[in-house]
């Protein structure tokens, strides 16, 4: 029993992490500041946030003066991008590694061994930082190892597990070792058996590492470092292990570890180990030889906690675990940070913490949804021709300030009818987008995703809207994009024949990158909508045969046009390099081939996958489908659950 609570807390027991933290400490206050986190305190995602929540009405029937259903517009100016979380020397240095000049010597494989030679050439002060991939995951691997270079952090090495992933690091002239696992060079997927036996490579790594004399801090690769994390480790010595969590609260104070009384919820993503837990290490191993099916994180778990775990009174910061044989630390989430505490509550912002670390967990869409997370915090490298693609971007503004003010959910209830307001809010963003995808095919053009809002989070569990006792800090708030969108399913090549062309789509925090060019970003257009009883002089020369005027620079289009006409109409600004719609629902009416619009909605029906039930579809046709309210899984499971539980009350 105690080995199952083990392993389901991280993910089914957090209501039961309310009982276990003081409530009183979870919004432990920072104790230091650091002037290099101005920049991301008043991060562009949290200016924007607060000031488009000032654009909601103060009366549901949105006749605040400073409300406006263009509210959005207002925010441009919103967004302030940092140097936080990319600079150009990790973009040069990524650019260097995805290209090497020429290959290197190779020799063979066995040559490449985990070597104590290997490990003095590079570790500092007897520490390695290391890592594992296979060559499926290749480009997590540059990303990894350009964030930590651009800190002048060369004490690393990388595990290849197959060997075209030896080669490639070989190439680059990045450390490496082969350790060939025989699993699958393409994703392994989340509890699958591939995934299952790259846990017992990381145990196999460490233990050889710690055999040898040195100390070895394991990191996964769908993470990225900010800070050199060393001297953080350095500061407790009397660790044995010192262990990442996938808790969604703080006890931290300042730059502290986690209260040593907090329960550990270890996530083995970040895990230092120093040469003292060898014996851990070594029967964390025979565990899972043990059996085939242990998920490595699980068994870790479960014989930290063997014996149970207390306070170790010589080192307050620590836990005595491992039937109190090692002293623990648990890394602080505000700094560690999982992928809730980071892209979804912004606690370093909360908090003005500098992290040390991003891990894309918690999230969904498997590796889509960890790259794209990755792009919207400025984490993530790509080449020069995503920043500036053949036929340039579309972009809209969104129309959301009225539906945010009722978007939160009421606290503690599961009825589906609490979360009304989320399902309005997006639900709107939803046709919008629908609109907007139609736009970028029809001018094949790339699509910029504007922010998506969410009046309620994400989990794999019920919830009223907020994973208690997670910290995030208001409700609406703008979600990740794979909280509503399918991000595989939008990135997955379809045959054209049946689902139309691809459409292709960027992060909303494209345009703020340090690496999009400046010729680009100025060269945008705005493109208004006139509606058909506007008496705007702009619209007053607009007649059937002619759908476009030019007004004070921006471009004003009839309502309702097709995509052969908004095609026709726009081709004197193909040149543009961003064209902005400020109505994108008001101008497109629809397909003028209705296969073309049978294609299209067969496409972005898989977009929609997770948020179900219903059909938005386009122009004039519309009024003949149902508009009915879509469920999303997520809360299809908080009412099943919710019907359970009451159901077993009454019974």
């Amino acid at each position: 029993m105690w080995a199952y609570t083990w392993r389901v807390l991280p993910y089914m027991g957090l209501l039961v992490m309310g009982l276990l933290v003081d409530p009183l400490v979870i919004r432990a206050p920072a104790t230091q500041a650091y002037t290099a986190v101005s920049s991301h305190a008043s991060s562009f995602r949290t200016r924007l946030q607060t000031k488009q929540l000032q654009l909601v009405p103060d009366r549901l029937d949105g006749s605040s003066a400073n409300a406006s259903d263009d509210g959005a517009a207002a925010l441009s100016n919103a967004f302030e991008p940092g140097t936080f979380h990319q600079n150009h020397q990790v973009a040069q240095i990524w650019n260097q590694l995805r290209s090497p000049t020429s290959p290197k010597p190779r020799g063979k494989a066995e040559d490449y061994a985990l070597t104590e030679e290997l490990l003095r050439a590079h570790a500092r002060n007897g520490t390695i930082i290391a890592a594992m991939s296979n060559a499926g995951h290749l480009d997590f691997v540059l990303n990894w190892a350009a964030h930590l270079m651009a800190l002048n952090v060369t004490s690393f090495v990388v595990g290849a597990l197959d060997s075209d992933m030896l080669w490639e690091m070989v190439d680059r002239g990045i450390p490496t070792f082969s350790l060939e696992a025989g699993l699958d060079k393409g994703d392994w997927g989340w509890g699958g058996q591939a995934f299952i036996a790259a846990g017992r490579s990381r145990q196999k790594i460490m233990e050889i590492i710690c055999s040898l004399g040195f100390s070895v801090l394991m990191s996964d690769v769908d993470l990225v470092w900010l800070r050199d994390p060393l001297p953080y480790m350095a500061q407790w010595p009397a660790a044995d292990l010192l262990v990442s969590s996938d808790s969604v609260v703080t006890t931290a104070e300042g730059e502290g570890l986690e209260s040593a009384s907090m329960v550990l919820q270890g996530n083995v993503g970040v895990v230092l180990a120093r040469p003292s837990a060898l014996a851990f290490l070594q029967e964390w191993g025979d565990m899972m030889a043990a059996d085939p099916k242990l998920w490595e994180q699980a068994a870790f778990n479960d014989l930290v906690h063997r014996g149970g775990s207390i306070p170790d009174n010589d080192y307050p910061d620590l836990f005595r675990g491992y039937d109190q044989g090692l002293s623990i630390g648990t890394l602080p989430v505000g700094l560690f940070c999982n992928g809730h505490t980071n892209f979804v509550q912004q606690l370093p912002e909360t908090l003005g913490l500098e992290p040390f670390s991003l891990h894309a967990i918690y999230q969904y869409s498997a590796e889509a949804g960890k790259r794209h997370r990755f792009r919207e915090s400025l984490a993530w490298n790509d080449p020069e021709e995503y920043y500036d693609p053949p036929g340039g971007f579309v972009t809209y503004e969104p129309n959301v300030s009225r539906l945010l003010a009722t978007a939160a959910p009421a606290p503690g209830s599961l009825q589906l009818d609490n979360f009304a307001g989320h399902f309005d809010l997006v639900n709107h963003q939803l046709k919008e987008l629908r609109h907007a995808l139609a736009i970028a095919s029809a001018l094949e053009r790339v699509l910029i995703v504007p922010p998506m809002w969410c009046g309620a989070d994400r989990y794999w569990a019920p919830h009223d809207g907020r994973i208690f006792p997670s910290q995030l800090p208001a409700l609406p708030f703008i979600c990740p994009l794979d909280h509503v969108l399918d991000l595989e399913a939008m990135q997955k090549k379809q045959p054209e024949i049946v689902f139309g062309p691809h459409i292709h789509f960027r992060e909303y925090s494209l345009l703020d990158n340090p690496r999009m060019p400046l010729a680009v970003k100025q060269n945008e257009l705005q493109i208004r909508t006139c509606q058909d009883d506007s008496n705007q002089p702009e619209c007053a020369s607009l007649t059937a045969d002619s759908h476009v005027q030019t007004y004070a620079q921006d471009v004003w289009l009839t309502p309702n046009l097709t995509d052969a006409q908004l095609l026709e109409t726009l081709q004197p600004y193909a040149g543009e390099k961003i064209l902005r719609f400020h109505d994108v629902v008001g101008a497109f009416g629809g397909h003028k081939n209705p296969q073309d619009a049978d294609r299209f909605e067969r496409r972005t029906k898989s977009y929609t996958s997770l948020w179900m039930l219903g059909s938005l579809s386009l122009g004039p046709d519309a009024a003949k489908h149902h508009n009915i309210r879509r469920t999303s899984h997520l809360c299809s499971s908080i009412t099943h659950a919710a019907e359970k539980t009451l159901a077993s009350q009454q019974h």
